[in-house]
C-alpha cells in the first residue's frame, strides 16, 4: 500500500466523513513531510520515513489519545526536531500522549511526566524536575577564565581563592574534576539553592579573579540515567499528582 492508501484505510476505520478524508490526508502528509512521497509504497520508505508515516496515521481523525513507540528512531537530527515540534503541538492541543524512547533528551524535551525503567522494572515516575531531584546530586556550577595564556596562568593560581569563596558561601559545595584546565566545576546541593544569588554577586564583584563566565545547571537527564544503569535502584519512587 502507498502512503496515501494507508491513511485512507485509517480514515475508513475511524469513520472520518468522506468529504473530509482527502483534506486530512493532505494535511497530515504535509505535516510530516511525506507529501511528495504520497504515492510511494510504504515498503519502499526509509526507516525514518516509515516512522513519519506511522505518526501521520496516528493523527488521522483527531485522535485524543496517542501512543508513540520510539517515534524518532532512525531519524536524522533535523527530522527529529520536526517530529518533536509536531508532538509538542499535539500536547498543546490537550491530547494525551504516551511515548517510549531511548533518547533521554527526547524525554527531557517532550514529557510532562517520565517513567524510568531499570533492569525490566519501572522504578520511578514523575516530572523531569522530580526525577532530577530524586536521583541527581544537585546543580553543576562552571566557572571559566578570561581568554589569554597569561590570564589562564593567573587563573590557575587563583583557583584556591575561588574554591574558598564558593565553599564559604556554600559549605556543602564540592569540587568536581573537569577536563578543561581553564574551568572550575563544582557540585552544589539542591538544598543550597537560596544561597546562589549571594554567591553569584560575590563572584561578580570580587576583583582580580579573572573570571570570564560562570553558569549553573541541573544534572542532564541522560547523565542521571547513565549513572543509574551502573547502580541498583533504591526502591520505587513515584510522584503523585492529585
Amino acid at each position: 500500500m502507498t502512503c496515501e492508501e494507508n491513511l485512507r484505510l485509517l480514515a475508513e476505520i475511524r469513520g472520518i466523513p468522506r468529504y473530509n478524508v482527502q483534506n486530512e490526508i493532505d494535511q497530515y502528509l504535509h505535516k510530516v513531510g511525506l507529501f511528495q512521497d504520497r504515492n510511494k509504497l510504504s515498503s519502499q520508505l526509509s526507516g525514518g520515513n516509515r516512522r513519519k508515516l506511522s505518526l501521520a496515521m496516528a493523527m488521522m481523525g483527531g485522535t485524543r489519545i496517542l501512543y508513540f513507540d520510539e517515534p524518532t528512531s532512525a531519524m536524522d537530527p533535523g527530522s527529529r526536531r520536526v517530529i518533536w515540534s509536531i508532538i509538542k503541538d499535539l500536547r498543546n492541543q490537550g491530547k494525551t500522549i504516551i511515548l517510549t524512547t531511548h533518547y533521554l533528551e527526547e524525554a527531557d524535551e517532550l514529557a510532562d511526566r517520565i517513567g524510568v525503567m531499570s533492569k525490566g522494572n519501572l522504578f520511578a515516575v514523575g516530572s523531569t524536575e522530580y526525577i532530577k531531584k530524586e536521583f541527581g546530586v544537585g546543580y553543576h556550577l562552571y566557572i571559566s577564565t578570561k581568554y589569554g595564556h597569561e590570564i589562564q596562568k593567573q587563573f590557575n593560581g587563583l583557583k584556591p581563592k575561588i574554591i574558598e569563596i564558593v565553599t564559604n558561601a556554600i559549605p556543602e559545595a564540592t569540587v568536581v574534576p573537569y577536563s578543561a584546565n581553564e574551568v572550575l566545576k563544582f557540585c552544589l546541593p539542591f538544598s543550597s539553592q537560596s544561597k546562589f544569588a549571594e554567591l553569584f554577586k560575590t563572584l561578580e564583584s570580587e576583583d582580580g579573579l579573572q573570571v570570564h563566565h560562570f553558569s549553573n545547571s541541573h544534572h542532564h537527564l541522560s547523565t542521571l540515567i547513565a549513572e543509574l544503569r551502573n547502580e541498583q535502584p533504591r526502591g520505587r519512587l513515584f510522584e503523585y499528582i492529585y
